[in-house]
């Protein structure tokens, strides 16, 4: 994933998708329960996003 794309999602301006998520997750080490809670809430936040 670029920089940018990071920036992006850390600055608001991007909506992160569910594969983004899991790819940080997955950079910074985070436990599987966590990762699981995470993903689970961009699931949600992405639909959400679509239903707008």
């Amino acid at each position: 994933m670029r920089q940018s794309k990071v920036s992006r999602i850390e600055t608001g301006r991007l909506l992160p998708s569910v594969v983004d998520v899991q790819q940080i997750l997955a950079a910074l080490g985070v436990d599987q329960p966590t990762q699981a809670d995470l993903v689970a809430l961009a699931q949600v936040a992405n639909t959400e996003y679509e239903d707008i």
